[in-house]
């Protein structure tokens, strides 16, 4: 966590992040590196039932499956990881905005 281009707030954000999911996984007697994916959505479940913004609830759950990805991504071809890889950012930001919009309306 030592990367100089990240604020201090950053970094204690990333840290919070990170005992959060432990702190869960612990609970659960769950390895936090080889959850499954209901383990990992049911997380981010209960991260949207909190009132954290939708996109920080959106960004959780695509680094939490990030590891389940990898496991798996041998087993598939290189046209997906591209698609994946190239869709992932939009989709979350979509994701947020439809969620918000759900929220208001």
């Amino acid at each position: 966590m030592a990367n100089r281009r990240l604020s201090e707030h950053t970094r204690a954000a990333y840290r919070r992040d990170v005992a959060a999911w432990l702190a869960y996984c612990a609970e659960r007697s769950v390895e936090p590196l080889r959850a499954s994916f209901l383990e990992v959505n049911a997380y981010a479940r209960g991260l949207e039932a909190s009132k954290l913004a939708p996109w920080i609830v959106g960004l959780a759950m695509v680094a939490l499956f990030l590891p389940i990805h990898i496991q798996i991504g041998a087993r598939l071809p290189l046209w997906y990881h591209l698609f994946f890889l190239i869709t992932l950012a939009p989709l979350v930001v979509l994701g947020a905005q439809l969620r918000l919009g759900r929220a208001r309306g």
